[in-house]
């Protein structure tokens, strides 16, 4: 939990040292794990959809250093993940698909989202343990959403999603409900302290 000084993250727990931010996403974790009875140390192939500037990846690589962790995302912040990991993790455990053009085994690999990679990148990726989308997808446009199912969620044994009622703002937010016919639902709750919105975990048949 112990935050990174890059970026200068506003602290809100001086015991631990470390932020909001860091907080909220290694409950998502811990719940997940708890809730699905999954150790994260066992997940061999994380994929993120969605991934802010990269703080759940590089929590995620301080508890399984050896696991391969995939962000798709817009590319503005496919770049801003690929300087803030490689600044506090190191520029040899990051890599761009952009120059491999393949997943590369135990490292964080960056995929700017674009319709002629996310065939290649499943290919790339083979079977994933987890997905991971905590709002991002809920907060995108419905044809986003049927791409990554399409994809079947790129073929991961496991979903962790986080996702609000739909509103205004969000009206394709709860299709997240709307599961593939192979998945199936092991926990759904709203989530403590945040009222209207809610966890999903499935586990693919």
């Amino acid at each position: 939990m112990h935050e990174n000084s890059a970026g200068k993250p506003i602290l809100n727990d001086f015991q631990y040292k470390t932020s909001g931010n860091s907080i909220h996403h290694l409950y998502h974790f811990t719940k997940f794990s708890k809730a699905t009875g999954t150790s994260l140390t066992e997940l061999d192939s994380v994929v993120e959809f969605g991934g802010g500037y990269g703080n759940a990846a590089k929590i995620f690589r301080k508890i399984n250093t050896a696991a391969t962790y995939t962000i798709v995302d817009i590319p503005v912040f496919s770049y801003i993940q690929y300087v803030y990991l490689s600044t506090v993790c190191g520029p040899e455990n990051v890599v761009l698909f952009d120059e491999t053009k393949t997943i590369t085994t135990g490292k964080i690999n960056i995929v700017p989202l674009h319709k002629n990679y996310m065939k290649e990148v499943c290919v790339a990726l083979s079977t994933p343990d987890l997905f991971i989308s905590t709002w991002a997808l809920s907060e995108t446009n419905e044809a986003t959403q049927a791409m990554v199912k399409k994809l079947n969620y790129f073929n991961s044994k496991h979903l962790l999603l986080a996702y609000q009622k739909a509103n205004e703002n969000f009206s394709f937010s709860e299709n997240i409900e709307n599961l593939p016919a192979e998945h199936t639902a092991t926990y759904q709750s709203e989530i403590t302290h945040q009222k209207e919105n809610f966890y999903l975990f499935t586990e693919r048949k």
